[in-house]
């Protein structure tokens, strides 16, 4: 077995091209269509007086732990569709790291196959573990414009 310096060679040119792909532009545009589409769900007209998680911070880490959970993106699909992923589960509370993946996982699968039910073609949705090992986050930022615009 070989030790590899991770982020020499090919991989580090990868993460380079990656890197000068992703735009907070658009990372802040999809959080706005996110936070206006949940706030009209809410019935609310004011972000202060609506009960919606932001992401903490910019940046492509504090984005993908705002969606990794799948929660976020289950609100999202019943304000689109009500009721269509009326069984996301909160996965926060959960200690163990493996339970509390399998029930990310699982909230991101729901979100996928009702977004397909939804109406977005199959190969426009990304794969769950896009989102939960976070490879292809632009692939991932066009998926939710393809859904937006459905």
């Amino acid at each position: 077995m070989s030790y590899r310096v991770k982020g020499m060679g090919m991989d580090r040119e990868i993460e380079m091209k990656t890197e000068q792909k992703y735009s907070l532009d658009d990372e802040n545009e999809i959080v706005e269509w996110i936070v206006s589409v949940l706030m009209y769900g809410q019935g609310k007209q004011d972000f202060e007086d609506c009960d919606i998680e932001v992401p903490e911070c910019q940046g492509k880490q504090a984005f993908q732990r705002w969606l990794s959970d799948g929660k976020i993106l289950c609100q999202l699909m019943n304000v689109l569709d009500p009721g269509s992923c009326c069984k996301y589960q909160e996965a926060s509370h959960v200690k163990f790291e493996a339970m509390r993946r399998s029930k990310e996982m699982n909230n991101i699968f729901i979100f996928l196959t009702s977004a397909e039910k939804y109406g977005v073609s199959k190969l426009d949705l990304f794969q769950v573990n896009v989102l939960i090992f976070w490879n292809k986050l632009k692939k991932l930022c066009v998926k939710n414009y393809i859904t937006s615009s459905s």
